[in-house]
C-alpha cells in the first residue's frame, strides 16, 4: 500500500517525482489542493500531487496536518536551487513581483525544514537536480520510509528523461544557481539574499555580493540616464512605457548637424556581451542615429551600428565585443537634423554583460 504526498514549491519538479511514482507503483495519481490531502488519508495506493503557488504554503501546512492524522501516510518535499527556482518562477509569472518569488522559496524551504523536523522518518526532502544526479541515493532512502516501493534509481531516472511533463525539460540544462550568473540587478541580488537568510544558509547557498557586481549587466540605459553628456538637445529621459524605463529624446529646434550623448569611464571589466534591443521612432527620413563603442584609452573601435529611416525601426543587436582593457566608452549621435524633426528611442535592453 503506497499512500504518499508529493509537494513543494510551484516549479521544484513537483509533478515529475508524482508522476513517476505513480508509474512506478501503479498508483492512482491525484491533483488538488485539499481534496488530495484528504484522498491520500483514505485511499489505497495513492500518490497525490500538490504544489504551493503562493508565499503562504497552505499545501505545506495542511501536509503536517495529514501526517499528524494518518501515521502511514509518508511525504516527499521536492526543492529547487533558489536562484534557479526565482528564474524559473519569473519566466512562469512575470506579472508577480521578484520579492514574491523569492519569498515563496524562503518559506517553502524553511516549512519542508519543519516538516522533516517533526516526522523525521516519514519525510523526505529531494533537490530537483538530485533526480538525475544521485537516483539510487534518492530511491534509496524512499525505499527506507515506504516499505514495498518498487522503483529502483534507474527506473526514476529513466523515467525522469523521458518524462511528458515539460518542466522536466529544464533537468537537461546546467542551470544557474548562483546569484552572481543570474543577470539580476543588485538590488534584487540584495533582495533575495535579505530575504533568502536561513533558509539559503541552511541549503549552503551563499550569495557573494563582491562577485554579483563584478558579474551583474551594466544598464547602459540607467547609465546614460545619471552620467552622460548631452549636447544638441539629445536627452535620456524616463520612459511610460512599462519594461522600458528609460528613452533617449531629441527635437531639433533649430537646424543642427549634430546631437549625441556620450557616456565615458564605462567600468566594463570582462563583460563583452553586448545587447540593445530597442525601437526607434524617427519622424524625418533624413535623421538618422549611430551606436558606437570604443575603448575608453586607446581609442579603438569595437562596435557601431547605424539606423536611418521614417516611422519605427527595431534595434536588435547581440554583439560580442572585442577582447578589450575593461574601459569603454559610448556615444549615440543623431545627424542631418531639420528644424521640427524628432527621434525617440526605447531603451528597454541596453545592457552589457560578461560572456
Amino acid at each position: 500500500m503506497t499512500r504518499i504526498c508529493v509537494v513543494g514549491a510551484a516549479r521544484s519538479g513537483v509533478a515529475v517525482v508524482a508522476n513517476a511514482l505513480a508509474q512506478s507503483e501503479n498508483a492512482t495519481l491525484r491533483k488538488g489542493l485539499t481534496e488530495t490531502l484528504e484522498d491520500v488519508a483514505d485511499g489505497d495506493n495513492v500518490v497525490a500531487l500538490a504544489a504551493d503557488e503562493t508565499p503562504d504554503c497552505r499545501i505545506l501546512a495542511a501536509t503536517a496536518d495529514i501526517l499528524r492524522r494518518d501515521p502511514e501516510v509518508r511525504a516527499i518535499v521536492v526543492w529547487r536551487q533558489g536562484v534557479d527556482f526565482v528564474n524559473s518562477r519569473l519566466r512562469m509569472r512575470p506579472q508577480l513581483h521578484f520579492v514574491e518569488h523569492c519569498q515563496l522559496w524562503t518559506r517553502s524551504q524553511a516549512m519542508a525544514q519543519n516538516l522533516r523536523t517533526a516526522f523525521p522518518e516519514r519525510v523526505d526532502l529531494v533537490e530537483l537536480r538530485a533526480l538525475l544526479d544521485s537516483p539510487a541515493e534518492v530511491v534509496g532512502r524512499w525505499r527506507a520510509m515506504v516499505p514495498g516501493l518498487k522503483m529502483t534509481g534507474e527506473t526514476l531516472a529513466r523515467w525522469v528523461k523521458s518524462s511528458p511533463v515539460k518542466r522536466a525539460s529544464v533537468m537537461g540544462r546546467d542551470p544557474v544557481v548562483t546569484a552572481e550568473g543570474a543577470g539580476w540587478s543588485m538590488g534584487e541580488v540584495e533582495a533575495f539574499k535579505r530575504i533568502g537568510g536561513d533558509a539559503l544558509a541552511g541549503a549552503g547557498l551563499g550569495v557573494d555580493l563582491a562577485a554579483a557586481e563584478r558579474r551583474r549587466p551594466l544598464d547602459l540605459g540607467r547609465m546614460l540616464y545619471d552620467r552622460a553628456y548631452g549636447f544638441g538637445g539629445m536627452a535620456v529621459v524616463q520612459s511610460e512605457l512599462a519594461g522600458a524605463p528609460w528613452k533617449i529624446s531629441l527635437r531639433a529646434d533649430e537646424a543642427s548637424q549634430t546631437a549625441g550623448l556620450r557616456l565615458t569611464a564605462i567600468a566594463a571589466g570582462g563583460r563583452r556581451h553586448l545587447r540593445l534591443r530597442a525601437v526607434v521612432r524617427i519622424s524625418d527620413p533624413s535623421c538618422s542615429v549611430r551606436w558606437e563603442i570604443v575603448e575608453a584609452m586607446s581609442r579603438r573601435p569595437l562596435f557601431g551600428d547605424a539606423r536611418r529611416g521614417l516611422g519605427e525601426l527595431a534595434v536588435n543587436d547581440d554583439a560580442v565585443l572585442p577582447a578589450h582593457d575593461g574601459w569603454l566608452e559610448l556615444a549615440v549621435t543623431s545627424s542631418m537634423m531639420k528644424v521640427g524633426s524628432q527621434i525617440e528611442v526605447d531603451l528597454s535592453d541596453a545592457k552589457l554583460s560578461r560572456v
